[in-house]
């Protein structure tokens, strides 16, 4: 089912129950008045039979009870405060004999109905509670639900080494809960080992008061396999490993299609706060935890952050977002991930800063990262750095995760990565096929694209060496020039032979310390394919609108892989008006047409400047200029301008060269000047090459 489709369905699913269930909650409703864990009402304990002897109705009595009476029940609460055992604030519920078990279908706990009975004893959460006193308790829940269609709301504290919540079957709600404690987890989703998935559940909600605040256990909501298409909306969550985790398993069933957040404001999750330090000292934990699950859509939440997004929420657990385990196809959207910056603590972690907005671990697939805020604030335009904002952290030896996509040019899949303390992107060890496309990157402590090692990668020929995303080679630029409404960006790839690569470019107002990058502006992209020997060379014109001062950079991806390099080396935008144009008409030779390019104005005493790349290496080169073309083609169909001058200017070992004439006195205005590179090279036609013509006019 497509993801449009599906939550069409649990919108539908729950405004449905939600009807179904207003129209008949008055016709069954049980008011429990005692803190005690007790049964003493007769067979066939329904709610007929309430209370018993004692003239009390407990909470067990009143799940039993609902359980063995047809239709849908509300289990309110009105306990006295004198009964109150333990809290003068709350009522707390004693646990004794094991779960409360909720098994027919449309049943209500609304422990919230307390507060109309005693008022408002404390204004941090609910009125009642639970409290655990059997001793063999461990890992099991307070309340657990097996039936379809019910709802838990307003539960506060809960005492209990297990689940505060525990959602076995199908469409159940959790609402306005409140819930803390030495847990587990404050809710948990799971059809248990081997059964039917737990389908269609929502923890929390988009209307006023159906937001659940759980910062209790390991996790404030944890959702296991099997378990299929829950949602979780609209909380604030934290916990001391994970604010949510969606666990799958590789040995039977995963966890699908879970999605946490969504597309409107009120379905937004503020998670923040999760993490603890393990015994050594190093933080471990992560905002949310997605492990060996497919198909889970993280969207429109606030991540490490306070509520309004403008500030850093104190945190331990060293990860915004973590994807580990064959975490497949998840999709992080237009989520605000900030904040994420942890000291380690002693006694051996102590003085080290640890954090990502989001970290990958190996052997999965399918990632899409788009439409993120990472390291700003909410609007996007300040500070609230990460340690990193993308960090692959794939242990040395283990299978790479692939096809993994970072932004994309479609409208709103650009992610901010900005402000961060290191690196925007940094990928690691053996991760491959990382697309990082599109984005805004810039800002960032370090690289804003970072292929370890730490620091700018140096290019080798023909792209040979390995690393993450196989170190793919950036493009080398040339020249950047820009009008009124375009930039037109030339320069040379070399890599892979015989592939086609992507170019993408970019614009920023400052030039990176390292002078490789970064990418504020997406500009536009180009496709080239290289040649036998690995080249290729481009001259790009960009509809895009740079102002001179500018820096422009570039990346190349690997169309084959999706793999892309680190930011070029960037080179300043110069007015538009003083780029010779492109002839074309060049001749190839040992490392295919060689590219010449030329800018300045012609004028006397304004500085001329013609560049030369992509030819042989250490070579005799000629300059040949002229005020006309030859009339007829030479060399094989090669135009050359008619020689006036000839300026000798050898290549270098990287097969460059370049010249910076003068005019000594005015043309007459209009009158083109013509110059072709001719060069020495065994492999081009006659043993010449030949680049490409280039012209300009006079003023």
């Amino acid at each position: 089912m497509a993801e449009s489709s599906r939550s069409h369905f649990h919108r539908s699913f729950v405004l449905a129950l939600s009807t179904a269930l207003s129209s008949a909650l008055a016709a069954q409703t049980v008011a429990v008045n005692t803190c005690d864990d007790a049964v003493d009402f007769a067979a066939p304990q329904t709610v007929a039979q309430l209370p018993g002897p004692d003239g009390e109705v407990s909470f067990r009595e009143a799940c039993l009870a609902a359980n063995n009476t047809p239709g849908p029940q509300t289990i309110a609460f009105a306990i006295p405060s004198s009964k109150w055992w333990l809290d003068p604030k709350q009522a707390l519920l004693r646990q004794e004999f094991g779960i409360f078990l909720l098994s027919d279908d449309a049943t209500t706990v609304d422990f919230s109905t307390q507060t109309a009975f005693t008022g408002n004893t404390n204004p941090a959460g609910g009125e009642v509670g639970i409290f655990g006193l059997e001793p063999n308790a461990w890992s099991v829940a307070s309340i657990y639900v097996t039936g379809d269609g019910c709802v838990v709301r307003g539960l506060d504290r809960v005492v209990q080494r297990g689940h505060g919540v525990q959602l076995v079957g199908n469409g159940n709600r959790v609402v306005g809960c409140t819930i803390w404690g030495p847990l587990y987890s404050g809710v948990y989703i799971s059809g248990g080992f081997g059964g039917a998935p737990a389908t269609g559940n929502v923890v929390g909600g988009t209307q006023p008061g159906e937001g659940n605040v759980l910062s209790s256990g390991n996790d404030g909501v944890r959702i296991d396999a099997p378990a299929v298409g829950n949602l979780v909306l609209g909380n604030k969550l934290s916990g001391s490993w994970h604010g949510v985790a969606v666990r799958g398993s590789q040995f039977t069933s995963t966890a699908n299609g879970n999605r946490i957040g969504g597309t409107t404001a009120a379905e937004r999750n503020v998670i923040a706060g999760a993490g603890h330090y393990g015994e050594e000292g190093f933080p471990v934990g992560a905002q949310v935890a997605i492990t060996w699950a497919d198909g889970t859509i993280v969207e429109g939440n606030y991540i490490g952050t306070s509520a309004d997004g403008m500030s850093a929420a104190a945190q331990t657990g060293p990860a915004g977002i973590v994807l580990e385990s064959n975490a497949s196809n998840t999709i992080v959207r237009n989520n605000l991930i900030s904040g994420i910056v942890v000291p380690g603590a002693g006694p051996h972690y102590a003085g080290q800063t640890f954090g990502a907005g989001i970290q990958l671990y190996g052997m999965g697939s399918g990632t899409r990262i788009e439409g993120n805020r990472i390291g700003t604030d909410a609007t996007g335009q300040q500070p609230l750095a990460n340690y990193y904002g993308i960090r692959d952290a794939s242990f040395p030896g283990s299978a790479p995760a692939f096809d993994t996509r970072i932004g994309g040019a479609l409208p709103g899949q650009a992610n901010t990565i900005a402000f961060n303390q290191q690196a925007g992107v940094f990928l690691t060890t053996s991760i491959q096929g990382v697309r990082v496309s599109s984005n805004s990157i810039h800002s960032n402590g370090l690289l804003g694209i970072d292929l370890f090692p730490a620091g700018p990668s140096a290019n080798d020929a023909l792209d040979l060496d390995a690393g993450p995303n196989g170190l793919q080679n950036y493009p080398v630029l040339q020249s950047a020039s820009a009008d009124a409404a375009s930039v037109r960006v030339v320069g040379a790839l070399n890599s892979s032979a015989s592939a086609n690569f992507t170019l993408e470019f970019f614009a920023s107002p400052q030039l990176d310390a390292s002078g490789f990058g970064e990418g504020q502006q997406y500009l536009g992209s180009t496709a080239v394919a290289t040649n036998a020997l690995g080249n290729a060379a481009f001259d790009a014109t960009l509809p895009a609108v740079v102002p001179q001062g500018w820096f422009v950079s570039a990346t190349a991806t690997l169309d084959a892989s999706g793999s892309t390099s680190e930011f070029s080396a960037a080179v300043a935008v110069v007015p538009g008006a003083g780029l010779w144009a492109n002839l074309g008409q060049g001749l190839a030779g040992v490392n295919g047409v060689p590219l010449l390019t030329g800018s300045g104005v012609l004028v006397p005493a304004a500085p001329i400047h013609w560049s030369l790349a992509n030819a042989k290496r250490n070579t005799s080169a000629w300059f040949v200029v002229g005020a006309s073309q030859l009339s007829l083609p030479i060399l094989g169909g090669v135009l050359v301008p008619a020689p006036d001058f000839a300026f000798f200017a050898p290549t270098s070992g990287a097969g460059t060269a370049s010249l910076s004439p003068s005019l000594v006195q005015p043309l007459p205005p209009g009158q083109q000047i013509t110059v072709q590179a001719w060069l020495i090279d065994p492999a081009g036609a006659f043993g010449w090459a030949a680049s490409n013509a280039i012209a300009a006019s006079a003023p």
